[in-house]
């Protein structure tokens, strides 16, 4: 028996990032009692700055490949669900770098059919075409009105202090607005969720990992593939919209940021030969990082009642990560492909 009385209390979902908001839809839609909790708004973190590229590999020796192997027919389902949930699918064009071989597609010569801009493009590159990519604050808010729809409760502006604990158990957490009970606690908090669990005894071994995100403008069809280049990674949203990730300098002053993002803008001019892009913004993304790079997926040894859900590439693992961890909070079997990714492996 807890303070919290005999009713029996919802999931506490922390965290409204893509895994969060894609958890909570999964679990409404399974008719669980879901509570969404987020500090600031949906997306607000990590993946507001997401690149959001969905990709799979078609050989893997990760521990989580067979939840990657999944990513995109999730995705494809969710797309059928919702129809408000909007993905594009122009597939990637790589060249000189590494792993092309493991991911779907093959080889083409011709890449003026692929991207007529390019200026002077290599002998041959890889295509995968059903790679894809989405916007990942609409794609986030539209996972969450429809867990809203469902039933689930969103509450924003409501950070988490800690988490409580009776004994060996997880049973609730603290906001500002006082105790909120919880059958389980989910914390997807990202970088925070190191912190979190701590507050319980748990060690989630994670890093933050910082990443540039540079947003230009150009005309509509500059780019046509999500590129991955030498010296330059781009997709072009359907506004206009240039989106390139840039590996961070360690610099955090708004020059240093405008440079790294000019230097962006001349790239783009001069692979694509068009007129000078138009610099929107310069933003640094902390993501989370666990210490392997592998997703911490699973229920929380010696604290009964917590499940964490983190990782890099959150975006492109969000809707099989959803459906996955809520059919295990809901019937209580694990999952096959989340086998890999469970926090036990750090203390084994």
């Amino acid at each position: 028996m807890t303070r919290f009385g005999s009713s029996r209390p919802p999931i506490v979902v922390v965290g409204a990032g893509i895994v969060g908001a894609s958890l909570a839809y999964h679990l409404a839609s399974r008719g669980a009692s879901v509570t969404l909790l987020e500090a600031s708004l949906p997306a607000s973190g990590a993946t507001g700055s997401s690149f959001a590229w969905i990709g799979r590999p078609v050989a893997s020796k990760l521990p989580s490949a067979p939840l990657r192997y999944i990513a995109i027919d999730e995705y494809l389902r969710l797309e059928r669900e919702l129809p408000d949930f909007r993905i594009l699918w122009p597939g990637s064009l790589t060249w000189g770098g590494q792993g092309s071989s493991a991911r779907p597609g093959g080889e083409v010569t011709d890449l003026h059919a692929l991207e007529p801009g390019l200026i002077s493009p290599p002998a041959r590159a890889h295509f995968a075409p059903t790679d894809g990519a989405f916007d990942p604050v609409e794609g986030t808010e539209s996972l969450v009105a429809a867990a809203v729809a469902r039933g689930a409760e969103l509450r924003v502006g409501t950070p988490v202090t800690r988490l409580v604990r009776e004994r060996d158990t997880v049973v609730g957490v603290e906001t500002a607005d006082g105790l909120l009970p919880a059958a389980t606690v989910v914390v997807a908090a990202g970088t925070g969720t190191p912190a979190l669990c701590s507050s319980v005894g748990v060690d989630v071994p994670v890093r933050s990992s910082p990443s540039v995100l540079v947003r230009l403008r150009a005309a509509p069809g500059t780019v046509r593939t999500i590129l991955d280049a030498p010296e330059l990674e781009v997709r072009q949203c359907p506004d206009g919209t240039l989106l390139a990730p840039v590996r961070y300098s360690g610099e955090t002053n708004r020059t240093a940021l405008r440079a790294t993002a000019e230097r962006v803008r001349q790239k783009v001019t001069e692979t694509f030969g068009i007129p000078e892009a138009e610099i929107l913004s310069a933003e640094i993304g902390w993501r989370p990082m666990p210490i392997d790079d592998e997703p911490i997926i699973g229920r929380a040894p010696g604290a009964a009642g917590l499940y964490v859900a983190v990782m890099h590439s959150a975006v492109t693992l969000g809707a099989a990560a959803g459906r996955l961890v809520a059919e295990e909070l809901v019937t209580g079997d694990e999952a096959p492909e989340l086998a890999g990714c469970r926090i036990d492996r750090f203390t084994r």
